[in-house]
């Protein structure tokens, strides 16, 4: 029986405790108050905006009740003075220990307010567009200054914070474009996104050592600020920005130290690492010097530095963070420390006066737009350890006219040279496609160089590069693909080392310069069995531009064999050395075909090529067709009629 009224309190208890809350009034000194009352104290309002504490039309000054029927008033609730408009001064009774969430909000009559020692909390938009509002002075006792509580407090022109605040909220006092000065205290820890943002009028700022977050936009659209005022350059360091935004610096654009303008940087000995955005924005810098302590410079830590001329970084630094000197356009030259070994995204875009850049060997990856937009950079190395150059890394960079990629790089992103219309100079690994690599500038090139090490030169390479003249290819290349140099009408010189065994189709298509038949006769076959072969009639002589001078041993062919039967004499090549790799010519492998220099050297049809064939009692025409330099091609074709 005891246990079942036991249970039976606590159900009528729990019931009294869902019940709803009911409005009350009373009047006082002729104005009726509309209050609740919750755990014997009472609060004023109804809790919403359809339930103020007053009569909107209420005007003039008023003086709130320290007691309603009774009870202790705590609690300045929730829209308790909602647009009351007409409303010019508040007394708040020292009773009274929070101001709940828009209790004022669109008071625009509201020109003061006397807020207790009492009050602790300040609630969201509790003095939100009281327009009127000239001073207002925050006791003491309050440790948090809500989100928006002084919103689009355009009258406002001095607040004072009191050393309990440890938080700023968020748009705390944005659009207060009349207020001209503001004293942050040392209690504060954190600043919220866009708590100052909009204050036009505000000249300068001092952010107190204790600040260790401030959130993005926290000062944005304040056009009048002109200087940022700390005490400790090791605490600034050390502060958390959101954003690159959240940085006061970003439109102040000059940090004071002690008073004293910072012009030329001295981050102290001890600081391990510079924060993100810690100086993004400080125009009035010409010149950092980082110590050895530190490791890490963070995302954004220079960005828009735009007097920022030079810049020592430490062997001791391993991470050079994303964006770290993004618009740094007074750096003119920068040495990367041999400790880094990534250089992240955009690190020295719009660097626009870098001329020049040292990338160590131990880096091996250039991110994503690197180096955009650096217009002073002419020319730039990249070391053997880099395997992944990302998209855009050297995009717009006008200037550069050559370019060193080297074997190690695996990955190439997508329009990594775009923009680069000087660029004419490239040494890079057979195995990229130019018009993949340099796309949309394939066509100005004009000099390629192939590395030593690289093995093929893959399909398509160079195919479209219209205006490359020279190409060096090293002797370790084996092959060249299909339509390798297909269409580089403009290639003038192209020496292909003795170690090309294999050719791919049209591997010279549409390069006029090196496609011209040189030597063209007729043969008849022999009889059926006899493997003899005879010259019935010569088609065409040597064209005269490529007759030699001199009679240099290797720069002639002596004689064309078949099969040891017939020779061609009197006729000379230009440019050296023959090759037999490009005497591909019939189906069948009848009969051999050597070519034979003045020096006694002979070149015969090497393995897996197809020696010409001339089968009994048949005519052909042979031709020997210039290719490249010191490549020839012998070719036969059947003739129904000897002319």
């Amino acid at each position: 029986m005891r246990k079942m009224s036991r249970q039976l309190v606590c159900i009528i208890v729990a019931c009294i405790a869902i019940l709803p809350v009911h409005a009350l009034t009373e009047s006082v000194d002729g104005i009726t108050w509309t209050y609740t009352v919750v755990n014997g104290v009472a609060s004023i309002g109804g809790g919403s905006s359809s339930s103020p504490a007053v009569r909107t039309s209420t005007s003039g000054a008023i003086t709130i009740p320290s007691i309603l029927g009774g009870y202790p008033v705590t609690s300045i609730g929730n829209y308790a003075f909602y647009c009351c408009r007409g409303l010019t001064s508040v007394t708040i009774p020292d009773s009274v220990t929070s101001i709940g969430s828009s209790a004022f909000s669109g008071c625009s009559g509201l020109t003061s307010v006397t807020i207790p020692d009492s009050v602790t909390s300040i609630g969201y938009s509790a003095f939100a567009n009281c327009s009127g509002l000239t001073s207002v002075t925050i006791p003491n006792s309050v440790t948090n200054i809500g989100d928006s509580a002084f919103y689009g407090c355009s009258g406002l022109t001095s607040v004072t914070i009191p050393n309990c605040v440890t938080n700023i909220g968020g748009s705390a006092f944005y659009g207060c474009s009349g207020l001209t000065s503001v004293t942050i205290p040392d209690s504060v820890t954190s600043i919220g996104s866009s708590a100052f943002s909009g204050c036009s009028g505000l000249t300068g700022v001092t952010i107190p050592d204790s600040v260790t977050s401030i959130g993005s936009s926290a000062f944005s659209r304040c056009s009048g600020l002109t200087g940022v005022h700390i005490t400790d350059v090791a605490k600034w360091c050390g502060i958390s920005f959101s954003t690159a935004d959240a940085n006061p610096l970003c439109y102040a654009h000059k940090l004071y130290l002690n008073g004293a303008l910072v012009v030329d940087l001295n981050i102290p000995n001890g600081v391990t690492s510079i924060g993100a955005s810690a100086f993004s924005g400080c125009g009035g810098l010409t010149s950092v010097t980082i110590p050895s302590s530190v490791t890490n410079i963070g995302q954004g830590v220079f960005r828009d530095c735009v007097g920022l001329t030079s810049v020592t970084i430490p062997g001791s630094v391993t991470s050079i963070g994303d964006e770290a000197f993004y618009g740094c356009s007074g750096l003119t030259n920068v040495t990367i420390p041999s400790s880094v070994t990534n250089i992240g995204q955009g690190v020295f875009r719009d660097c626009v006066g870098l001329a020049s850049v040292a990338i160590p060997n131990s880096v091996t990856n250039i991110e994503a737009r690197a180096f955009d937009n650096c217009s002073g950079l002419a020319s730039v190395t990249i070391p053997d350890g880099v395997t992944s150059i990302g998209n855009g890394a050297f995009s717009d960079c006008t200037n550069l006219t050559s370019v060193t990629i080297p074997d190690s790089v695996t990955s190439i992103g997508n329009g990594v040279f775009s923009g680069c219309t000087n660029l004419t100079s490239v040494t890079i690994s057979s195995q990229w496609e130019l018009s993949s690599v340099f796309s949309g500038l394939y066509e100005n090139i004009r000099s390629v160089t192939i590395p030593p090490g690289s093995t093929n030169i893959v399909a398509g390479a160079f195919k479209g590069c219209s205006a490359l003249t020279t190409i060096t290819i090293p002797d370790t290349v084996t092959s060249i693909g299909d339509e390798a140099f297909y269409n580089c009408s403009s290639l003038q010189s192209l020496n292909i080392p003795d170690s090309v065994t294999s050719y791919g189709v049209n591997c010279f298509e549409r390069c006029p310069a090196y496609t011209r038949s040189l030597y063209r006769a007729i043969f008849g076959g022999g009889s059926s069995g006899s493997s003899s072969v005879v010259v019935t009639t010569v088609v065409q002589n040597l064209e005269a531009p490529y007759a030699l001078t001199g009679t240099a041993a290797d720069r002639a062919i002596a004689s064309v064999t078949v099969n040891g039967d017939c020779s061609i004499d009197s006729f000379v090549l230009k440019d050296g050395k023959v090759y037999d790799s490009m005497l591909y010519v019939s189906n069948t492998a009848d009969h051999e075909v050597t070519l034979s220099l003045p020096s006694g050297h002979t070149y015969k049809t090497i393995k897996g090529a197809r020696p010409l064939t001339i089968p009994a009692s048949s005519q052909c025409l042979i031709s020997i067709t210039r290719v490249a330099a010191n490549v020839f091609l012998v070719m036969r074709e059947e003739l129904d009629d000897v002319q």
